[in-house]
């Protein structure tokens, strides 16, 4: 992957990478001043004042180093013992930007789309797990998906998250301003449906707006548990709906679309991945990030529910890649035989809608909170390798009937073969592509 960098003159910003650079995407945002080291419940949350919160609710932000033109994409809360240009961030957003206490830095400004419109998506786009956006965002500005390899939304309230490939992200001119059409899966990974934990802090946000009668309706329907609010287990599907929305009317659906800036002018590697896609048959599918077993912790492998598995075409210990934004990570892969197990380390999940990372290989990703999607797909360079041995026998035999044709010299017969053994190989493992759902 190419290098991208940020460069700041004055109030101007530049994404770079190698000859070509973005003036539009990152914008600048306002100085700021490292107050306080902090521990925080995810490392790439920082705290800010109330003021400098509001002046970015309608986009991201990242923290940028002049010293040495570092950056790290944050999450901002806003906290009442901060100045107008104080900040706080944990430890490790100290240690991966090299940052010193009162050090100043630059909080920027990466532009979002906002949509406030979200529709059902088309048929035609629900298999290849498309979003199908208007030219024009609810502010009238308009569309533009060239130029980087990823896109991410957002939640605008919980900050709940999904990331798609440029391909996956398609603008219809016909759209009205502010409307985007999502399938039933991605609203889920997004919270827009069936809220099963809402996070302490848009409760509050909620409550604030709804009447005295909604009030005493939601309490009866989710229970506190400190930092979420949890939905319990008997809530009719028609109370559900009732809750759904309660919480629309309180605080309307709006979701954020943005690029993301390190994957500005990228290009997604193959090499010998393309063989084996064509030869073992590529699955792959989106799951919510969760935590594993306890016990999985440190271990270099990832649970999913069985259906999943063999949606994916996977048997036990087989291996998976992991993808999010521009990383990827293998590991070994594990079904979720213990729903309960799973249940103690994760707020309330459908197991066929997770799957468990280890906090290692989440690092590995740059996944520092458990609010985001990530693409799960079958290793299959691994596959390939692992059904080499199956092949012998068909390649001797192959080998064996040409070295049998008598009209051919030995180029002929050594052409013959060349030619017949990836065609044989290529129907040996036609039950490896079938097992895919």
């Amino acid at each position: 992957m190419k290098n991208v960098t940020l460069t700041v003159d004055g109030e101007h910003v530049s994404l770079c990478c190698g000859k070509k650079s973005n003036a539009n995407q990152v914008q600048y945002g306002t100085a700021c001043r490292l107050s306080a080291i902090k521990k925080l419940s995810a490392r790439n949350i920082i705290l800010v004042s109330e003021q400098v919160f509001d002046d970015f609710r309608n986009c991201r932000a990242i923290l940028f180093n002049p010293q040495n033109k570092c950056f790290f994409d944050v999450t901002l809360k806003k906290s009442a013992e901060l100045s107008d240009n104080g900040i706080a961030v944990t430890k490790a957003t100290k240690e991966k930007l090299s940052l010193k206490l009162q050090e100043e830095l630059l909080l920027l400004k990466n532009k979002a789309y906002v949509f406030n419109n979200i529709d059902t998506q088309r048929i035609e786009n629900i298999r290849e797990d498309s979003v199908v956006v208007s030219a024009l965002d609810g502010n009238g500005v308009e569309v533009d998906v060239d130029g980087f390899l990823y896109f991410q939304f957002f939640n605008y309230y919980t900050n709940e998250s999904i990331v798609l490939k440029c391909n996956h992200v398609k603008v219809d001119k016909a759209l009205k301003q502010g409307t985007i059409l999502l399938n039933q899966k991605q609203r889920t990974f997004l919270e827009l449906e069936n809220r099963l934990a809402i996070p302490a802090q848009h409760w509050q946000e909620i409550i604030a707006n709804v009447e005295e009668k909604d009030k005493e309706t939601l309490a009866e329907m989710y229970t506190d548990d400190s930092s979420h609010f949890i939905l319990k287990s008997d809530v009719s599907y028609h109370d559900k709906l009732k809750a759904q929305e309660i919480i629309h009317k309180a605080c309307p659906k709006r979701l954020l679309m943005t690029a993301v800036v390190q994957s500005y002018c990228q290009k997604k590697s193959t090499g010998l991945r393309v063989l084996a896609d064509f030869y073992v048959g590529r699955a792959s599918m989106s799951l919510l990030c969760r935590r594993p077993y306890e016990s999985d912790e440190g271990a270099n492998v990832v649970r999913l529910s069985a259906s999943n598995m063999h949606l994916l075409g996977l048997t036990e210990t087989d291996k998976v890649v992991l993808r999010y934004k521009n990383k990827a990570v293998k590991c070994r892969v594990l079904p979720i035989d213990d729903e309960h197990a799973f249940e103690n380390t994760n707020l309330p999940t459908s197991v066929n809608y997770a799957v468990g990372i280890p906090a290692h290989i989440r690092q590995k990703l740059g996944i520092f909170q458990l609010n985001t999607a990530v693409k799960v797909e079958r290793d299959t360079v691994f596959l390939l390798k692992k059904s080499l041995n199956e092949q012998v026998v068909p390649t001797l035999l192959t080998l064996f009937s040409v070295s049998f044709i008598q009209s051919l010299n030995i180029w002929q017969k050594l052409l013959i073969a060349v030619l017949a053994i990836p065609v044989v190989v290529y129907i040996n493992l036609s039950s490896k592509r079938n097992m895919r759902g």
